[in-house]
């Protein structure tokens, strides 16, 4: 992902315990610098960059949290956790700061950064493996399945005010048991 200031944001896990490293990355001179290291009880769900630069990560381990990673000193705060959290897939934020999880559960989910308080805006034809909150304010949200399911990739245009979700793109594998 690209963060603020045209830092490329990686996530790399180390071997062999599993932690989660992210590094910020000049794309200009390849020099890195480490911003957080989590331990290997993180279980990534997606992560986000927000507007100051800071990272929004999906943790679905357990009773699932939303935590904000401080990209300036590493400092990881726990935003939310428990409701739609557990079977976090995918996590943006928008031009306005607004957190959206997308569940494996079908769940398109507001967070509030300041509460954690979770609202559910409405439910994705699959699981949300993808969202993108381009700024029209509309967002774009992907579904991938294994083709053994027989239901392919679709992306979708959700409004965040009615719940509506319009399909953009469909694409249906073949079952490879038939």
């Amino acid at each position: 992902r690209m963060g603020v200031g045209g830092e490329l944001i990686v996530l790399t896990l180390t071997s062999p315990d599993g932690a989660m490293r992210f590094l910020a990355v000049d794309a200009e001179t390849g020099t890195s610098r480490e911003i957080a290291l989590l331990p290997p009880a993180v279980v990534y769900g997606g992560f986000a960059i927000d507007a100051s630069g800071d990272l929004i990560v999906a943790d679905w381990l357990g009773e699932g949290r939303l935590l904000a990673i401080d990209s300036s000193t590493g400092v990881v705060t726990e935003i939310a956790s428990g409701g739609a959290l557990p079977a976090a897939a995918s996590v943006a934020v928008g031009p306005d700061g607004a957190i959206v999880v997308g569940t494996w559960n079908s769940e398109i989910v507001a967070i509030d950064r300041y509460t954690g308080v979770q609202t559910l805006l409405g439910e994705a034809a699959n699981p949300v493996t993808s969202i993108v909150i381009p700024p029209d304010g509309e967002w774009i949200v992907a579904h991938a399945e294994p083709s053994y399911l027989g239901m392919g990739t679709r992306i979708q245009r959700f409004d965040p005010v009615t719940g509506v979700a319009t399909d953009l793109y469909v694409d249906k594998y073949t079952d490879v048991r038939e």
